[in-house]
């Protein structure tokens, strides 16, 4: 399965799947089913409100385009509004677990949110014309023209790496499934207060790779309890930080990840 990097807010990198094309068509059907419901349940709601078996033939057109028209806004804006409003998810994504993220890693804007949409009415441009007219156009060159960017839509949604449709192209984001390849406790990355006070501020002499190794010699120890590791590493720095005699090759190696932390990301 394809993946994308996200960077999180703690500038950790953190794999995701992409949410692949068949979660992605089970959301938009959910979706689609949503929208139906809502339309017949409006529609007929609204008719009947509005109904009078005094109106002409012609009183009687006008006001079902008006209930069709003002039935159908909801719906035009569906997409865009639980994006915007619901942290990048629609009924459909949020019951498959996926989610729109930015593609460097932020939070998108409004203004991406707001181009995927735009996009989205070129994607399923047909689709679309359906909805909106009622069904009316079935066949025809009005209907070649139209199925046109659905093809496009495809072809680029099949050939692109990250499995980009066209609006998430032009909008810089990608559809992830919220379940991360890598969690963060797979990381170097340790929650640190902002009024934490640095023990050792040399520590930025250690590289990624030396945090790592010294986050993974404390979860090791975690589990077995076993301090060779921990004496072995705290001796090594000692020697590279010009530290005082150890006493204790936990806390010492505790303390350098939590200063680390701290000073990278501040």
């Amino acid at each position: 399965m394809a993946m994308v990097k996200i960077n999180t807010a703690y500038n950790v990198n953190i794999d995701f799947d992409l949410a692949g094309l068949d979660k992605r068509f089970f959301a938009w059907l959910i979706d689609f089913i949503v929208r139906v419901i809502y339309l017949y349940i409006v529609v007929n709601l609204m008719a009947s409100v509005f109904y009078d078996r005094s109106m002409d033939a012609e009183k009687r057109e006008e006001m079902y385009i008006f209930i069709r028209v003002t039935a159908m806004m909801p719906v035009f804006f569906y997409f865009l509004f639980f994006e915007v409003f619901f942290n990048g998810q629609s009924i459909g994504k949020k019951i498959l677990r996926i989610r729109v993220a930015s593609i460097d890693g932020y939070k998108p804007t409004v203004t991406q949110y707001l181009t995927r949409w735009v996009f989205r009415l070129v994607d399923l441009g047909f689709i679309s014309l359906l909805v909106l007219s009622g069904g009316s156009v079935y066949s025809g060159w009005i209907a070649v023209i139209f199925i046109i960017p659905n093809i496009i839509a495809i072809i680029l949604l099949l050939n692109s790496k990250q499995e980009q449709r066209l609006g998430d192209l032009a909008s810089g984001t990608v559809v992830i499934s919220l379940k991360p390849t890598t969690q963060i406790s797979d990381t170097i990355f340790e929650s640190v207060s902002k009024e934490y006070k640095v023990v050792y501020p040399n520590i930025l002499k250690l590289s990624d790779r030396d945090i790592t190794i010294i986050k993974s010699a404390l979860q090791a120890y975690e589990k077995s309890n076993n301090d060779t590791t921990l004496w072995l590493i705290a001796e090594k720095l000692q020697k590279v930080l010009d530290l005082p005699p150890v006493n204790n090759p936990f806390q010492l190696l505790d303390t350098v990840l939590k200063d680390y932390n701290y000073l990278t990301s501040n």
